[in-house]
């Protein structure tokens, strides 16, 4: 795997960790939050219940027994009671359980029969429920007299009422006081089958037995059901909630899918940043990749082209272009002449020979000959000769430094310089022969040397099979220049 992909796999799979366990803590944080307020909000809803449904038994019972409601109470539209009867006793003595009982066609609280006559005076209004049957009980003295008034509450506007303050979609509520079931009511777009898996009132009520110290809290009763507990303020009732997972957790799932998309669109933007970041991290890898490739292949003219940066990728961009320089230098050119070497003359010609057979292009060879070299040596000594052969190689550069000329200036051994030319013919090259020659004719070298040289000039023909063919028959035409006087172009001609 490439760097740039190992950064792009690493750097996502951090990204992606990240991303994963800030968005776990946002959710849990938020859901604890969210079912905290739901309890909160359920709490506050069962007392403004309890608040409402004991002001309207108020108003009823005050009607009932005084005729009207004292000055600046509102009447109540709900009629709570169906019917209203009194019982009398002369005194405590004689109060009658089983009379009241026969009256109430119900059965008393157990614990009534232990208290005594303060006590069981004192006692809040009991809401009694059996056999489909619902009687408000409230115990009062007048005088001497026990007094037990007997509400018949009507079951329907009490249902509404709770209806209204309590049941919420698709719940289901339980009135229960000391772990008797008093009263039922279900959402009526509730399923029938929606409460199965919670069982029945005597089922919750075990259930009940072994979380009752978690009073105020959803307790989890199936995969699909919730249950919440309260205790009433009023008739000592008990509330049980039955809520299906999805009512009561439509915030966290609202929560979870915003999460969720927040999740993937934070990670969509990381994606495209860490793409960048590798790209502009790798970019600078890769061309010095690409630069010692090149170096490999022999070809050290391209420079190493990078944005200047103070980090390490900068240094080490830098330190590879001064080293292809130096490379350049001691591989490529000849150190005297400052033109190429023998060496990277023969791969450029190679190249350029396999190039301009494969696309039928022109190409020309120019071999030039320093005359009577050894003479200059003898005479003015070899740091002369040294000097003059710099001169030629500065000339010859210089006069093949064209923009429309592209050219390889290379010293081939001794006195012996190669031209090559891509693309001339065989006119062009021997004008630029020509050209290279006068250059030299005129120059002014060291010591007042008079210096000329001698060239032979050759051109691709179909039935060159090699560059040295090439270079041999360049090599005649220079032989031929020699042998008729020195000092001029020859061009070879096959045949000639």
């Amino acid at each position: 795997m490439k760097i740039r992909g190992k950064l792009i796999s690493s750097f996502g799979a951090v990204t992606l960790a990240i991303l994963l366990v800030y968005s776990s803590l946002v959710y849990l944080s938020f859901s604890e939050s969210i079912l905290q307020d739901r309890t909160e909000a359920y709490s506050n809803k069962i007392q403004a219940a309890v608040l409402e449904t004991e002001m309207q038994i108020w108003q009823n019972r005050h009607t009932l027994l005084h005729g009207s409601l004292p000055a600046g109470v509102g009447r109540s539209k709900v009629p709570l009671f169906s019917s209203f009867r009194t019982l009398t006793f002369s005194d405590i003595d004689h109060f009658n359980f089983q009379a009241l009982e026969k009256a109430t066609k119900m059965q008393l609280p157990a614990g009534w029969k232990s208290f005594n006559a303060a006590r069981l005076l004192a006692q809040e209004p009991q809401l009694l429920s059996e056999g489909g049957r619902t009687i408000l009980l409230q115990m009062g003295k007048k005088g001497k007299e026990v007094v037990c008034s007997l509400f018949e509450v009507d079951q329907t506007q009490l249902i509404a009422l709770l209806r209204r303050s309590l049941l919420l979609a698709e719940s289901k509520l339980f009135l229960s006081r000391n772990g008797k079931l008093v009263m039922e009511l279900t959402d009526h777009g509730a399923s029938k089958h929606a409460y199965r898996s919670a069982g029945g009132f005597e089922d919750l009520e075990r259930q009940e037995t072994v979380h009752n110290d978690r009073q105020g809290q959803f307790l989890p009763l199936s995969e699909s059901m919730y249950l919440f507990s309260a205790k009433a303020d009023f008739f000592g009732l008990h509330l049980d909630y039955l809520l299906p997972r999805s009512v009561l957790l439509k915030d966290l799932v609202r929560l979870k899918n915003r999460v969720v998309a927040a999740t993937i669109i934070l990670a969509w933007v990381a994606v495209w940043v860490i793409l960048i970041i590798a790209y502009g991290f790798s970019r600078p890898i890769a061309k010095l990749v690409k630069v010692t490739n090149d170096m490999i292949a022999f070809n050290y003219q391209t420079p190493f082209e990078f944005s200047p940066s103070g980090d390490e990728i900068g240094e080490l961009a830098r330190s590879v272009e001064t080293m292809r320089q130096k490379i350049e230098q001691l591989v490529t050119r000849d150190p005297l002449t400052k033109t190429y070497n023998r060496g990277f003359l023969m791969h450029m010609f190679k190249v350029s020979f396999a190039r301009a057979q494969r696309y039928s292009e022109k190409l020309a060879c120019i071999i030039l000959d320093i005359d009577h070299f050894k003479k200059i040596n003898d005479t003015y000594g070899h740091q002369a000769g040294d000097e003059v052969l710099e001169a030629v190689g500065d000339l010859l550069l210089e006069g093949t430094r064209s923009s429309d000329l592209v050219s390889t200036v290379a010293r081939y051994g001794g006195e012996e310089f190669v031209v090559l030319l891509p693309g001339l013919a065989a006119e062009d090259a021997l004008l630029v022969a020509e050209r290279l020659r006068q250059a030299v004719e005129t120059h002014r070298m060291p010591y007042g040397i008079v210096c000329t040289i001698s060239c032979g000039v050759a051109v691709l023909r179909p039935d060159h099979e090699t560059p040295d063919s090439l270079l041999n028959e360049a090599d005649q035409a220079l032989y031929r220049a020699k042998k008729y006087g020195r000092n001029r172009s020859e061009l070879f001609e096959a045949g000639g």
